[in-house]
């Protein structure tokens, strides 16, 4: 019996925890960006107040909102890869236990995925 109840709050937290994650972006991610056969990899660290969004992406400072499991990102962003800037928009919703959906930059855009870093 005793077990059972053991059992049972063990499961309890980590529902909560879950809840509680899906509702807040803040922490490290490892957003990966891909249109047809390229991919890039970055690096974002996000603090949430409120449905603010703000923190960095690959050293840029990102600014947006996260409400109701919906993600929006933009922001001026220079890729180390690429000779010049542009804004970089994304959108997404909480899919699960990660971050899905699509982003565009000058005349790029295609999907990403993105999740929590260890």
């Amino acid at each position: 019996m005793v077990r059972k109840i053991v059992l049972a709050l063990c499961l309890i937290a980590t529902w909560q925890l879950l809840a509680a994650q899906a509702n807040d972006v803040s922490g490290s991610w490892l957003f990966a960006l891909t249109t047809g056969d390229i991919s890039a990899e970055y690096a974002a660290d996000l603090q949430t107040t409120g449905e603010q969004v703000t923190g960095t992406w690959a050293g840029a400072k990102v600014e947006g909102t996260y409400k109701e499991r919906e993600l929006a990102l933009s922001f001026p962003f220079h890729p180390p890869e690429a000779e010049t800037s542009g804004q970089l928009t994304v959108t997404g919703r909480w899919d699960g236990d990660a971050l899905a959906g699509d982003w565009s930059w000058n005349e790029y855009s295609g999907t990403f995925k993105a999740a929590r870093k260890p």
